[in-house]
């Protein structure tokens, strides 16, 4: 059978990232209208060439000349980088063999703050706040007594251009309601502030991206588990998204999921799973895990814990899938030049993220048979952009994409698995 984009979130191990990936310097020197040094041009040329973008002379083209004063060139110049952007965003996560792609985020500056400046109802503060590392964004305020709800499109536009350039499945993320509301400053009891979100921006957005043809979604909800006292309300609030869009995802054999990272509290997440109707979610585990090779107990500790979960959520009624991050990208990646070119950090991390995967893989063999097996995604912990020098994420990516062959080879002999299994 040959695997499109209906069939891939039904194979065995399929690999997909998470969130954005580092922004290309010399595109972020010109947006701002500042001095490109020839290092981050010499990336241009380095990128190009290795992922056959074109001609890099008429990238840095485009970056050198940028419009004295005319407002609509300055638009009309800064659409072209974005597309720039964007365009190296997907063939570089394509070069890497991954099953779905994204844009990487390449139109939006920040998570939270792409989302809110496009939402009535909240005001961004000048001042910028720290959110990770050394990421920062506007922090929003609840304006009282305006109605929530969409100023234009959030995402569609960028969905829409990456769509006609994206070769592989491409997945659509977009920052979930639960953080929007989390991360914006309110009143503690303003719960229909969150209801108000999930029925006037993030309903009418999913559902213009399922009829744009996007077949697998992410809703990024790092702020689920940090406020336990929230629980039912973030479960109301997806259920009412469910009911809304569940419809038209099904029609349209669209797979929606979620992503959460960097908590202590996923016990929570794991018993409400089987209230919402996920149909697949993300985590962070290797970040838990050891860096030791092996497929033992004492070798995967994290992965112990994570595949006791999954199988508790099964057999409650969840049937989602699961994504327990194999790549860290906070300590996975710092690789010396003789490390790259004589591959030994992309074989070091392949060996590793194959024996992540056999452990989980097996486990849930053991205990839940073929069906097991087949609720494994592969994905890295988190988004990716961390990750400061590409060439780092580019072995980092081919390692996680080889491990996952390395194991799926494996499985397919010793268990007896398809490649592929028909529901």
């Amino acid at each position: 059978m040959t695997t499109n984009q209906y069939d891939t979130f039904n194979s065995l191990l399929p690999t997909h990232e998470v969130g954005s990936i580092r922004k290309l310097n010399a595109t972020i020197l010109a947006l701002q209208g500042r001095k490109i040094p020839s290092e981050h041009l010499e990336e241009i040329n380095y990128w190009w060439a290795k992922l056959d973008l074109g001609d890099p002379e008429e990238a840095i083209s485009i970056l050198l000349n940028r419009p004295v004063s005319n407002a609509k060139d300055i638009d009309e110049w800064q659409m072209e980088v974005l597309k720039l952007r964007l365009r190296f965003n997907v063939r570089f996560l394509e070069s890497t063999g991954l099953d779905h792609v994204f844009s990487g985020e390449a139109w939006r500056r920040e998570m939270y703050e792409h989302a809110a400046k496009d939402i009535d109802g909240i005001y961004l503060e000048k001042e910028h706040i720290r959110s990770f590392d050394d990421r920062f964004y506007k922090p929003g305020v609840r304006v009282k007594n305006v109605d929530v709800q969409r100023k234009k499109k959030i995402y569609i536009d960028e969905l829409e251009y990456t769509q006609k350039i994206a070769k592989k499945p491409l997945r659509f993320c977009f920052t979930g309601p639960y953080t929007i509301f989390n991360w914006t400053i309110k009143p503690s009891s303003d719960s229909q502030f969150l209801f108000d979100l999930v029925d006037n921006v993030f309903i009418p957005e999913v559902r213009e991206a399922i009829k744009a043809g996007v077949r697998f979604i992410i809703s990024d909800e790092p702020a689920y588990t940090t406020i336990p006292g929230d629980r039912e309300i973030y479960k109301e609030a997806y259920t009412r998204f469910f009911k809304s869009v569940g419809g038209i995802a099904k029609e349209h054999n669209c797979k929606i999921g979620f992503h959460t990272c960097f908590s202590h509290r996923y016990d929570i997440l794991y018993e409400d799973l089987p209230q919402v109707p996920w149909d697949y979610c993300s985590l962070e585990y290797a970040n838990r895990d050891s860096k030791t090779l092996g497929t033992s107990h004492s070798n995967r500790p994290a992965y112990k814990e994570g595949t006791e979960s999954v199988i508790k959520a099964y057999k409650e009624g969840s049937r989602c899938k699961f994504a327990l991050g194999v790549l860290e990208v906070h300590a996975d990646r710092r690789f010396t030049d003789e490390e790259l070119r004589s591959e030994t950090a992309y074989n070091q991390l392949k060996f590793l993220i194959r024996d992540r995967l056999l452990y989980q893989t097996r486990a849930l063999y053991d205990e839940l048979g073929e069906e097991g097996a087949f609720l494994l995604l592969v994905a890295p912990d988190c988004g990716l952009r961390p990750v400061q020098k590409l060439t780092d994420l580019h072995t980092m990516l081919l390692a996680m994409v080889d491990g996952a062959k390395e194991a799926r080879s494996t499985l397919i002999n010793e268990l007896d698995l398809s490649s592929y299994k028909i529901n």
